[in-house]
């Protein structure tokens, strides 16, 4: 078999002949345990794989097995990577007698940590690589390296991109993590929203009445379609329309959904003071009285909210001054943000903490807004539900607040 490996004939896959490989050591075909033969292999990745191979044959325990797998999946590239998954998955390894330790789902393992430091070369590649996986694990791990920015080689095309991210959020959805698919399906919007072209809006609508329309994503869905609304429509019948969509969406879901009371929130915030926004509210202009006994915090401190359109930023303000009037409070868009000399001014010069509101706003200006906020030592988080409500219900947990 060694033979084999050293004198393979051109075109002929490497990942083929490991295959026999291992589909031989796995029934305790000992010649494969020769370990000065090994040692004479020029490549380092054979010299790995025999090793492995000698593992399987003499049953070693599963840590000395593990680094191997680690080993190897670190010697090839994600093709061979992608390669050696399928025929894993095609063709398991049959042992020649009860095997506590699994060597595909070791590489399989492996594999997986191969995402957060060695980034794809294309998004086909990517995409081929996770669909080997079952679990979320893989996806969470790619979804974690493209907001460092360290998933994908060189600059893609930003429809390939866009393409790769979708089908990780369809491909949660099929599975039963919903922190996984949350993570994922935000990531998703973000990108959609940096630059609100009619088309990936209309994308974003897509997603958000099929994957967004289950239970846990359904209210930030539609607060998000909502916007996206608004930004297809204009200034002026975009923000008639959305709050139209968010009194009719108030309506219709059950009354036990968590933060439902977002909805009208938000229709609130966007109407503002206007007498012809304020008219479309109906049942959400009544404002529910406070529980019993509930004593309204007093928010003070210094904020920056980062994040959001230039229209969402002034309502954004607004809101903020009229529910916490004692907030110093400063509020860079998007746009604004790119510009990095001004927030590390901001943050270190101001001691202001940091409020991201990731829906929109690039990975590299939030990655710039968090090293400026460790810096000065001073506190940051991200919105945890899109809109203006989202941003005013989070502030009492990054500012000081007394009852």
């Amino acid at each position: 078999m060694i033979t084999d490996l050293e004198s393979t004939p051109a075109g002929l896959p490497w990942v083929g002949v490991a295959m026999r490989v291992l589909r031989a050591a796995a029934s305790g075909q000992s010649s494969l345990a020769d370990a000065e033969a090994a040692s004479r292999l020029k490549r380092k990745r054979d010299q790995i794989l025999f090793g492995l191979a000698s593992a399987i044959v003499s049953q070693s325990a599963e840590g000395t097995r593990s680094q191997l797998c680690s080993d190897l999946v670190g010697a090839l590239d994600w093709e061979e990577c992608d390669e050696l998954l399928s025929d894993l998955f095609l063709s398991p390894l049959d042992y020649v007698q009860i095997e506590a330790v699994h060597d595909a789902a070791l590489l399989r393992l492996h594999t997986a940590g191969k995402i957060t430091h060695d980034p794809f070369p294309s998004c086909e590649v990517a995409s081929r690589v996770l669909r080997e996986f079952e679990t979320s694990d893989a996806y969470l791990r790619a979804i974690a390296a493209f907001r460092d920015d360290e998933l994908l080689l060189g600059t893609p095309r930003r429809v390939d991109v866009k393409g790769l991210l979708k089908n990780i959020v369809l491909s949660l959805n099929e599975l039963s993590d919903l922190e996984a698919l949350t993570l994922a399906f935000d990531t998703y919007i973000s990108f959609l929203m940096e630059r609100e072209t009619p088309t990936d809006l209309d994308e974003l609508l897509e997603i958000c009445a099929g994957v967004g329309n289950q239970r846990r994503l359904r209210i930030r869905s539609t607060i998000l379609s909502a916007h996206a609304i608004f930004a297809l429509n204009g200034s002026q019948g975009g923000i008639t329309q959305a709050i139209t969509y968010l009194v009719d969406a108030s309506q219709h879901i059950p009354p036990d959904y968590d933060d439902q009371d977002l909805l009208c929130q938000e229709a609130r915030m966007l109407a503002r003071t206007d007498s012809k926004l304020l008219a479309l509210l109906g049942p959400c202009g009544q404002v529910p009285p406070p529980p019993e006994g509930n004593v309204p915090l007093m928010v003070t401190g210094r904020l920056l909210v980062i994040g959001g359109i230039g229209g969402f930023k002034r309502r954004g303000l607004e809101a903020i001054k009229t529910a916490y009037p004692a907030i110093d409070c400063e509020w860079l868009d998007a746009d604004e943000a790119g510009r990095v000399d001004q927030v590390r001014a901001l943050i270190s010069r101001g001691e202001r903490n940091v409020l991201l509101y990731t829906w929109v706003l690039s990975h590299s200006a939030e990655g710039v807004a968090r090293s400026a906020a460790e810096n000065a030592n001073t506190k940051w988080d991200r919105v945890r539900m899109p809109g203006l409500a989202g941003v005013i219900d989070h502030i009492p947990s990054i500012l000081r607040s007394t009852s």
